[in-house]
């Protein structure tokens, strides 16, 4: 018991308890405003075995991510394309592309991270943009904005006034990921809800989305910076 730490505690006008773990493998207790502390102890008391291996899981997840340095040769994907950095003393631009290289100027290395999340977020709202705008027409419908996010746990999202969400992070994975993810969040202006109808609709499109489903669920902590 005394080896789970809390991260936050959340009360608020629910009956009922909650328990998340974020990535980061942080734990937070959503409890009603009356809840004591003996009450929240007894949760965790409950839960012990089902939070210990939640976290095991997010800690072996989190060793398998590639730590970057920004460094020169270092490698970094994007539409399952790998390009290579090259950093250039004196270049012209703080950050430019060509063909399979990122040049960096090297006085901004400090901030390679920045300049490579704005290089991907334009590349995310290019491609998404094109890709929606090619399953929205075989679909037989439409949407209203596309927006690129830095959401870490939710690749896409569709709103009521038919706005989409995406996450520059997908635009890490391969390309056929990407349109899984777009293809599901079109498939929402259809069906909110992730109901038998919203499953058969994505597979018209996509037949085989279960594989990318899984990948995304096996591969989706690796697509960071």
């Amino acid at each position: 018991m005394d080896d789970i730490k809390i991260d936050r505690i959340i009360r608020s006008k629910r009956r009922t308890f909650s328990i998340e773990i974020n990535p980061k493998g942080l734990l937070t207790i959503r409890a009603p405003l009356r809840a004591s502390n003996g009450e929240i102890k007894n949760i965790i008391k409950d839960k012990y075995d089902w939070i210990k291996k939640k976290k095991k899981e997010i800690s072996k997840k989190m060793a398998q991510k590639k730590k970057r340095h920004y460094v020169n040769g270092e490698k970094f994907e994007c539409l399952g394309k790998e390009y290579t950095l090259i950093l250039k003393d004196n270049h012209k631009f703080a950050f430019s592309t060509s063909q399979d290289k990122l040049i960096l100027n090297s006085n901004y290395q400090k901030v390679a991270r920045n300049l490579l999340i704005y290089w991907y977020k334009n590349q995310a709202l290019k491609y998404i943009t094109r890709r929606a705008s090619h399953f929205a027409e075989i679909m037989n419908t439409n949407f209203n904005r596309i927006n690129i996010t830095g959401a870490n746990t939710r690749w896409g999202s569709c709103s009521n006034n038919k706005n989409l969400n995406f996450s520059w992070k997908l635009i890490l994975a391969p390309k056929q990921i990407v349109d899984y993810v777009i293809v599901h969040e079109l498939s929402h202006l259809f069906e909110m809800s992730h109901s038998k109808k919203f499953w058969n609709r994505v597979a018209q499109v996509l037949p085989n989305y279960m594989i990318y489903e899984t990948w995304l669920k096996e591969n989706g902590h690796l697509l960071d910076l």
